[in-house]
């Protein structure tokens, strides 16, 4: 590999973040094998629904964790709920959603 590949995998990397899914196990391995340093995304998943995805992006952060859930517009009943979603993201610490 060339310095400048290298370089450029090298600054690709201290960029990195891991997305993952609410899944049931998931929480533990983060925890276990991600640094607080790294951003974490988690996704919106259908079959797993919102809720999953704000409660772990609470726990993480709560954790330390810089957080960044996926609040996929389909998925979001209205506005009611909307607000909802803001408000605990908010007071959890989270300060960027996609």
């Amino acid at each position: 590999m060339r310095n400048k590949d290298r370089a450029a995998v090298r600054r690709l990397l201290t960029h990195a973040r891991y997305e993952v899914l609410p899944t049931s196990t998931v929480e533990a391995k983060v925890l276990e094998s991600v640094p607080t340093e790294i951003p974490v995304t988690i996704t919106a998943s259908p079959s797993m629904g919102l809720a999953r995805t704000v409660e772990l992006t609470e726990r993480l952060t709560a954790e330390g964790y810089d957080v960044v859930p996926h609040l996929a517009a389909r998925m979001v009943s209205g506005r009611t709920e909307l607000e909802e979603l803001v408000e605990r993201l908010t007071a959890a610490g989270v300060t960027n959603v996609f």
